[in-house]
């Protein structure tokens, strides 16, 4: 297995991931499960996907935004990951996406997560640096969102500050 902080995230193989099921799309052929989420209104398909969808109104499956912010806050970067998942780190111009995170409890694997959708699972790195939490700009992306998060993170690959926006999983 690869560690998180080396090569390019992609993946052929298929995984499991939750997301978001929008309104009338429950046939969607990536989709294996389908339950209600278990604090927040609205339910987690649970989709076979060698890449994850775009943050996208007209699809089927919604995941979780992630946005890297310049200082002034403005727009840097954009990803998509699973469902109830937080951001441990940044690697490059990747994000790190713990799977414990997401229902499968493995406190030493996650996903690499590139913007354009590619990941791979991988092998934590030890020593992700703490990130620090910071006051959110206002970011018409999470408006009205209780659960909009501002964190300062230093990148694994190069030591560099870098600045990420998500919303945190509803409880």
């Amino acid at each position: 297995m690869m560690a998180c902080t080396s090569g390019r995230a992609i993946s052929k193989k298929p995984f499991d991931i939750p997301f978001w099921l929008r309104e009338g799309y429950s046939d969607d052929p990536r989709i294996v499960e389908v339950h209600p989420h278990c604090c927040c209104d609205g339910y987690i398909a649970i989709a076979r996907i060698t890449r994850m969808p775009e943050h996208d109104k007209e699809e089927a499956l919604e995941p979780e935004l992630v946005v890297e912010l310049s200082d002034d806050g403005k727009i840097l970067r954009r990803w998509s990951m699973p469902v109830n998942a937080i951001v441990a780190g940044i690697a490059g111009n990747d994000i790190i996406v713990p799977l414990r995170t997401f229902m499968q409890y493995d406190n030493s694997k996650g996903l690499r997560i590139s913007p354009d959708g590619d990941f791979i699972v991988c092998d934590l790195p030890p020593n992700i640096p703490e990130p620090e939490s910071y006051i959110c700009p206002d970011l018409p992306e999470f408006e009205g969102s209780a659960y909009l998060r501002c964190w300062s993170m230093r990148d694994i690959k190069n030591g560099t500050r870098r600045l990420i926006a998500f919303q945190g999983p509803c409880t």
